[in-house]
């Protein structure tokens, strides 16, 4: 927000590319008070999860019923980042969401414009893309940042993500490398799915779908946009 800030000040005008649902909603609606991560705290609770991850699922659902409809007990991650929220700041995540929405951030106007494609073309180039991550060298990658893990003795939560994960599990040889290619494109196509619902709920101002665009239609979107922020 102080960049963006920043560079209005300046009489430009500042467009923020990409980034995940949270990040576009803490831009939105500003950031909670309490939500500086406490590893002492979250390395408890990623013991409890690996000892049983329905008990902490249980446990959110009893301070949290309606941020519990949204994560899964396989979901670890969010799980952890929810319990850890709450017991950081004695507050629920829907608590913190609720004084979100009282607080939007008020000194950035924003224009959204959501890009979409046809299932079909978005899955092709979901394929065409993890293709491309291979052959820029994303196993290399992988391997030194599992030997890099060893020797800083620390967690890389990195490798937990989509792809990371399923390419460590096939340095492992845990799974074969056509199943690793498979996982990977089943979870991002699942990904991209989700985060097309996400924005669906969010003030998105326009919604471009990609296939069908021509060049008549990016003077619209131009002239749309310049109209709002001048």
């Amino acid at each position: 927000a102080k960049k963006i800030n920043e560079i209005k000040k300046k009489d430009k005008t500042p467009i923020l590319c990409g980034g995940s649902g949270l990040y576009y909603r803490t831009i939105q609606r500003g950031i909670f008070e309490g939500s500086i991560s406490n590893f002492n705290i979250r390395e408890k609770l990623e013991k409890q999860y690996l000892k049983s991850p329905e008990i902490l699922f249980k446990k959110l659902k009893k301070i949290d019923k309606k941020y519990a409809k949204i994560v899964h007990v396989n979901n670890k991650q969010r799980l952890i980042r929810a319990m850890e929220i709450y017991e950081s700041t004695g507050k629920s995540p829907t608590e913190h969401f609720m004084k979100q929405k009282l607080n939007p951030t008020k000194t950035i106007e924003l224009f959204t414009i959501f890009l979409n494609w046809e299932r079909t073309t978005l899955n092709m180039r979901i394929k065409n893309r993890t293709s491309e991550m291979f052959k820029k060298g994303w196993i290399n990658e992988v391997e030194n940042l599992l030997e890099l893990q060893k020797k800083q003795n620390k967690k890389f939560l990195s490798l937990e993500s989509i792809g990371y994960k399923h390419i460590k599990y096939f340095l492992e040889n845990k799974i074969s490398k056509n199943e690793m290619l498979e996982k990977i494109y089943i979870k991002t196509r699942q990904l991209a799915r989700r985060q097309e619902k996400w924005f669906r709920k969010e003030p998105v101002d326009l919604y471009v779908m990609m296939d069908s665009l021509k060049d008549k239609n990016l003077y619209k979107i131009l002239g749309c946009f310049l109209g709002r922020i001048t």
